[in-house]
């Protein structure tokens, strides 16, 4: 389609837009305008087939990147070094701020089976097209790295029109499925005996903490449209960050309500999210407060290598959120080295909320115990721009869904005085926001 016929129907920003292609960009640019406000969830069933497409939602913004412009894979770098060398290559784009998207693995967990840039791995990369919402403003955003070929170009042009529909459409609701198999894994018993494990780990003092997880296999008679389970998980998760990446035809979405890290020039802000429980009676425990303070002072202590000041509240809040509560403890910082928003959530992560303590015991002890790797659940993701701004948060209460297949994750954290029985409570409670938006939630 040429030029002038897009624009004689097209709204002016996809005009703009489209003027770029046909100029061209002689060095890498980031050419952006302003497009249309749309509720994220409204493009989540965009791209299917992309290498890489990514969602996340807060309450008042959120952006979708989508196409891989270029993978920054970090090699046999450190983790300083792989962050440095992402900030350098972001920092060589001209025009509006360039940003990479980065999925972090968990920690713990053999090798996953696919190697390189696959779902489950660690992926940091610039998207091709990046829509950014931030209350009633939005604008969309092209990586273009140079010397694009005009075939390329008829390509991008294709995508631009793909954006042109979807932010003029207002998709329509369908009915929910039904659940045609339901299976735990491991079952309750299984379960209960890796509870008893991690307790005679602690006895013998392996380690203090370790936070296990047990997934629960789903067969539906028809997967929902992505729009929809993500537009319910938001609406049950207001105090939530709603994500979702989709990697070689599978999508992981879910609703965190965990920050690892958000760097905006020389501030850092980080939380401990750790304890939970159904109501606060059964929350500000003894077992509780401890399992808490583990996590406090492992992200204190390293944010403390970057930062000349940190600061946090003596005594931890509580997070309420629709179907469980939790200690909060929110810790902020003055950076006094230079370091990025991905090296220090390099640095952070895995947490002991996540993992356990000590980090290398906990995650060698998950590897044995649960014996499947995690991949991106109890990960991190965020993105970072060239001069290491950025922010990224932990992937919790999410499942892995495929074809008319989901898989859905949730852990606990297992100190001494822990229960198998509760902890299983707890799991159960932790499934129900993503059970609920697939319409998958037993009475």
């Amino acid at each position: 389609m040429t030029h002038a016929g897009l624009a004689s129907r097209a709204p002016d920003w996809a005009a703009d837009l489209e003027q770029i292609l046909v100029d061209g960009a002689c060095r890498p640019t980031i050419c952006t305008v302003s497009a249309p406000a749309v509720a994220l969830p409204a493009l989540g069933d965009a791209f299917s087939q992309a290498p890489g497409a990514v969602w996340a939602e807060t309450e008042d913004h959120g952006w979708v990147a989508c196409e891989v412009a270029r993978a920054l894979p970090r090699g046999a770098a450190s983790d300083a070094g792989w962050a440095r060398a992402v900030e350098h290559y972001l920092d060589r784009f001209e025009g509006h701020e360039a940003m990479a998207v980065a999925a972090l693995a968990f920690a713990g967990g053999p090798p996953t089976p696919e190697a390189g840039f696959g779902f489950g791995t660690d992926m940091v990369f610039v998207p091709r097209w990046l829509y950014r919402r931030r209350g009633e403003h939005a604008d969309l955003s092209l990586c273009l790295e140079g010397g694009e070929t005009a075939a390329r170009r008829e390509t991008l042009r294709g995508a631009l029109e793909q954006w042109t529909r979807l932010l003029a459409a207002a998709p329509t609701p369908s009915a929910l499925p039904a659940v045609l198999e339901r299976r735990e894994v491991p079952t309750a018993s299984g379960w209960r005996r890796m509870v008893r494990q991690a307790l005679e780990a602690l006895d013998t003092g392996e380690v203090e903490k370790v936070v296990l997880s047990r997934r629960l296999h789903l067969r539906l008679a028809a997967m929902p449209p992505k729009h929809e389970i993500l537009a319910r998980l938001a609406a049950a998760s207001p105090h939530a960050t709603t994500f979702a990446i989709r990697c070689r035809g599978a999508m992981l979405l879910g609703a965190s309500p965990e920050v690892l890290v958000v760097r905006r020039g020389l501030e850092v802000r980080s939380e401990a999210l750790a304890g939970s429980a159904a109501g606060c009676d059964q929350l500000v425990t003894t077992k509780n407060l401890a399992e808490h303070a583990l996590t406090v002072a492992a992200i204190e202590g390293t944010l403390r290598t970057f930062c000349e000041q940190v600061q946090r509240p003596d005594e931890p809040r509580v997070l309420a959120l629709r179907d469980v509560m939790h200690l909060k403890t929110p810790i902020e910082g003055r950076l006094g080295t230079p370091a990025g928003a991905l090296e220090i959530a390099l640095a952070l992560h895995p947490t002991p909320a996540v993992g356990g303590t000590p980090t290398e015991r906990a995650t060698a002890l998950i590897d044995s115990i649960e014996r499947v790797p995690r991949g991106w659940y109890t990960g991190a993701l965020g993105w970072v721009d060239a001069r290491g701004d950025g922010e990224f948060r932990v992937v919790l209460r999410c499942g892995k869904l495929e074809g008319s297949e989901a898989v859905l994750y949730a852990g606990a954290g297992i100190v001494q005085g822990s229960e198998p029985e509760a902890e299983y409570e707890e799991t159960a409670l932790k499934l129900r926001p993503l059970l609920t938006a697939l319409g998958a939630l037993e009475p």
